[in-house]
């Protein structure tokens, strides 16, 4: 869901002019896991879904991706096992009067414009 999400924020700073960031976005969404270096975006407690139809399974995956066999590929002895990942705090960001007002905005855009 990350993705999706970071890719309709992304779409919504190009043509709505809101500049989101990291404030807007720890307002929004806890990081949480669930192992495996995998992470999503949960919205708040209590809380709309921030970006709409963003947890919809996508059933063409599989068109657009492939699976390879590690001892196919060249020199596979340099490739990671696993990849490194760190946990990003950002409890240390607080709203601003400015990231309020950008936040304001966003809820205000129309659903359709905040859906996947």
């Amino acid at each position: 869901m990350i993705w999706r999400v970071l890719y309709t924020l992304e779409r919504i700073i190009d043509q709505e002019g809101i500049d989101l960031g990291m404030e807007e976005l720890a307002e929004m969404y806890d990081l949480t896991t669930f192992g495996s270096h995998r992470y999503l975006f949960k919205r708040k407690a209590g809380e709309d879904h921030p970006v709409f139809k963003v947890t919809k399974n996508d059933t063409n995956w599989k068109r657009r991706f492939f699976f390879v066999r590690r001892d196919t590929i060249p020199n596979e002895e340099d490739l990671p096992k696993k990849w490194a990942t760190h946990a990003i705090s950002v409890a240390h960001l607080r709203l601003t009067p400015a990231a309020k007002e950008r936040l304001l905005a966003f809820k205000k855009l129309d659903p359709e414009i905040r859906t996947f």
